[in-house]
């Protein structure tokens, strides 16, 4: 292999798509670039640059407040202590010593033979020759590549401290099957794919939506029932919907306006008007873009919450009550919905009985 080929295959493939990971990718980038230069020392000194920035990526994603300013070797303690790196003790043991080694002689190797270092007489001679720096770089790209595969596949989004977009494909997919990109008003811009522009603007709703698909995608992994299409959404609108309740009616529309009124001070700042567009805005979604049993499903109450917040926002509504007004249309939503559908019940046995 020339130079000009080498490349860290196993983190490449893992972070692929994180453009955001921007330090790491410059970390990775700069050990590739000493090799291709048959510079050793300098392969050593971004190695072990590399291998630190892995360890402190993982231990940041997982602890709110971690202490960074360790050396090498106890970050990594750090580390194991937070993610397992098997689940059985005696593999999770051996896997522990063999990556702990890595990390230990990368650093050692570095310390005394890489270029940045220190400073040494002016005839010094180098020991280690290219052979030897592509080894080391080789096994640090296969230990950062492995600890970023397992804290991604492994990491909890619900109790991670931060969570990355790249990290959750088949998420995204799934939103933006759903929904329409988001075209910003300026010449020249490309839409935005729906799940991004959530991420990027309202990452707890991108959060709590992803919680509730991972455990819908559980419940159907574990469920005996027929399994059912994970698209929700149809194209065309879902007419059961204006069976059960006629949300154009002017005592339903009342009710959910006055819902958003969750705090007396938000009736000085917002027109009954106003907040009518908004309520006519989450029904259309209802009807037009969700599943007829959607108030029995977590997921499809998050997705609604989520388009409330997004509707409030477009009006400039407080920021401090818009998580609180959302749940509370969605609520109001779901209590209207659940007892047209007990009407109808009633109304079809009693019709059933008739005959």
């Amino acid at each position: 292999m020339s130079g000009l080929d080498f490349r860290l295959d196993s983190s490449t493939r893992v972070i692929a798509g994180s453009q955001e990971a921007v330090h790491l990718l410059e970390q990775k980038q700069r050990v590739e670039n000493a090799v291709m230069f048959k510079d050793p020392a300098l392969t050593l000194d971004t190695s072990k640059a590399f291998l630190e920035t892995t360890i402190k990526t993982v231990l940041k994603d997982r602890i709110e407040t971690p202490a960074l300013e360790k050396d090498m070797n106890a970050l990594y303690k750090s580390l194991r202590e937070e993610m397992a790196l098997n689940c059985d003790q005696s593999a999770r043991n051996m896997l522990d010593k063999l990556t702990a080694a890595v990390v230990n002689w990368t650093a050692q190797l570095r310390n005394k033979f890489g270029a940045a270092s220190h400073g040494d007489d002016g005839y010094f001679d180098n020991p280690i020759e290219m052979p030897e720096a592509e080894m080391v770089a080789r096994m640090v790209d296969s230990v950062s590549g492995f600890l970023l595969l397992k804290n991604k596949i492994s990491k909890d989004p619900d109790m991670a401290q931060r969570i990355h977009y790249s990290d959750y494909p088949d998420f995204n997919d799934y939103l933006d099957l759903q929904h329409d990109d988001y075209t910003l008003p300026f010449d020249g811009v490309e839409p935005i794919p729906c799940s991004q522009f959530l991420f990027t603007y309202d990452e707890e709703g991108y959060r709590e939506m992803l919680l509730q698909y991972l455990s819908s995608k559980k419940e159907e992994a574990t469920s005996e029932e027929e399994p059912r299409n994970v698209s929700m959404i149809s194209d065309e609108p879902i007419q059961e919907f204006q069976d059960f309740v006629d949300w154009d009616d002017s005592n339903i529309s009342s009710t959910l306006v006055e819902s958003l009124f969750i705090s007396e001070g938000l009736r000085k700042s917002y027109t009954f008007k106003e907040l009518a567009i908004v309520t006519q805005d989450v029904t259309s979604f209802l009807i037009n873009r969700m599943g007829v049993d959607w108030f029995r499903k977590d997921s499809e109450m998050a997705r609604l919450r989520v388009f409330a917040r997004r509707q409030l926002s477009k009006i400039g509504f407080d920021k401090n009550y818009i998580n609180s007004a959302a749940e509370s249309i969605v609520k109001k939503i779901s209590e209207i919905t659940k007892e047209a559908e007990q009407q109808r019940l009633i109304n079809d046995l009693g019709n059933g009985i008739g005959c």
